[in-house]
């Protein structure tokens, strides 16, 4: 009976192995389960790169097809690369959904020195008054909405309107971008613009920034989102976690302090979401780079292209960061512009009457001067009972070539005399002596590793006076 069960069961076993053997083996189970889920993986990833795709079609202004993405993994130079200066504006503004959005609430200028391997962030007042292209002159933030608008008005071709606002963009970012390369006597290549949305989704996406407040902040005249009242803005002194709505009121207020604070918050910001996303590993995490792309996607614009950003992080990654060079153009004593309103409206003007002073010491940024001065990075201290004091002096210094402010801190101990730290070695007697007479300061010689990376620390005592 047993060997009748054992031939049964072999017969059986045959049976089986002769049918698997003559299906095709996509028809075998495992290897239909192997094709559901490679249909699954197709689906998903086709999804997420036509995903990609078309946003990257409304961030890059000359597309994102195949060659773009191919030139991304082969590398592509930048333009101005070969002759030794990459040039960048960056652009803030309100979005078609703001009152007065159509108006660059904040202009910079980030610039590479590619030989050396510096960067330097040149600050543009919003109401320098600018010749702007057929259109006169005006302030130098309504540069977009004229090219905007000369766009909608004269070359849309398209039934509605409201399908010829991406070309009517990019006609206000060029018209933009060439009326500030008219003013600072540079070639800018490439531009960046963000609005103010798009700026506060990404500081949220990132866990926010840090930034040390010099001075504590209130503004009672912050305008609200209608643009109608007032929305009062108020920030404590010290180091403080900013979300994306406190680091936009942060960077946008400027009605109790001066424009030349008010740019170099922008610049403090700045700062601290490219700290913020390069050393967090906020980029190694797929969901936040996803959401980032969103973000982006539907807020920032600019014309470089995926090959070129590639490029430029690389180009960035490379740069001393702590040799940062940063200037401000402002009407603060010593400095090229001076406020006019005597046509009813507020202007900053030229103080000798012509941009020549402001393009030499832009074009001359990276040297000091056309003596090819050594540039001293400088950190400010206030030790004095009044608040804002290193504000101040930092303001009277912005506009000096051979300084670069690299931080504004208030100083853990009190001081009644002001006090220059000089880490140089000596070397820097002219400019150490500038500093001692201009505030009448004791000068005191320091190793340099005791100095966190400056050349000369300025402690600012009771005596000081920013006039002086």
């Amino acid at each position: 009976m047993s060997f009748i069960k054992f031939f049964k069961r072999s017969a059986k076993l045959s049976s089986v192995n002769s049918t698997n053997a003559k299906k095709p083996f996509y028809r075998r189970k495992k290897w239909k389960v192997f094709f559901v889920v490679l249909g699954i993986f197709l689906i998903c990833l086709t999804s997420f790169l036509a995903y990609i795709y078309a946003t990257g079609s409304k961030i890059f202004e000359n597309g994102f097809g195949g060659s773009s993405l191919v030139r991304a993994i082969k590398g592509e130079k930048l333009n101005g690369e070969a002759d030794g200066r990459v040039n960048i504006l960056l652009m803030g503004r309100g979005g078609e959904n703001h009152p007065g959005g159509l108006l660059t609430d904040s202009l910079l200028i980030a610039s590479i020195d590619v030989k050396n391997k510096k960067m330097a962030l040149v600050s543009v007042p919003r109401d320098l008054y600018v010749p702007i292209e057929n259109h006169g002159k005006d302030k130098i933030n309504a540069a977009f909405a004229y090219g905007y608008k000369d766009y909608l008005s004269d070359s849309c071709k398209k039934k509605k309107q409201s399908d010829c606002t991406d070309d009517a963009s990019i006609s206000g970012a060029q018209l933009t971008r060439e009326t500030v390369s008219n003013v600072l006597g540079i070639p800018i290549q490439y531009h960046i613009m963000i609005d103010f949305e798009g700026f506060k989704q990404l500081v949220d996406k990132i866990g926010g920034i840090d930034i040390y407040v010099d001075k504590a902040i209130y503004d009672p005249l912050y305008p609200d989102k209608e643009m109608k009242g007032y929305d009062p803005f108020h920030i404590k002194a010290g180091q403080q976690h900013m979300n994306g709505e406190i680091a936009l009121k942060y960077s946008r207020s400027r009605e109790t302090t001066s424009d030349f604070d008010r740019s170099r918050r922008q610049q403090q910001v700045l700062s601290a979401i490219k700290d913020k996303t390069l050393k967090a590993g906020v980029l190694a995490n797929p969901k936040t780079v996803l959401d980032l792309v969103t973000i982006v996607g539907n807020h920032l614009r600019t014309n470089f292209n995926p090959s070129e950003l590639k490029a430029l992080a690389e180009m960035i990654n490379g740069i001393d960061q702590n040799a940062m060079i940063t200037k401000v153009l402002s009407s603060a004593s010593d400095s090229y512009l001076v406020s006019d309103s005597s046509s009813g409206t507020f202007y900053l003007k030229p103080k000798s009457g012509n941009f020549d002073e402001i393009q030499d010491m832009v074009k001359n940024i990276f040297s000091g001067d056309s003596q090819d001065k050594t540039v001293l990075k400088v950190e400010v201290l206030n030790a004095s009972k009044t608040a804002g004091q290193a504000s101040k002096l930092a303001s009277e210094l912005e506009t000096n070539s051979q300084f670069n402010i690299v931080a504004i801190k208030t100083a853990q101990e009190k001081s009644k005399a002001t006090i220059i730290y000089d880490y140089s070695g000596g070397e820097n007697k002219t400019a150490v002596s500038f500093l001692e007479k201009k505030y009448n300061a004791k000068v005191v010689q320091k190793t340099r590793d005791t100095s966190d990376g400056v050349d000369i620390s300025i402690i600012i005592g009771d005596d000081f006076s920013a006039s002086s």
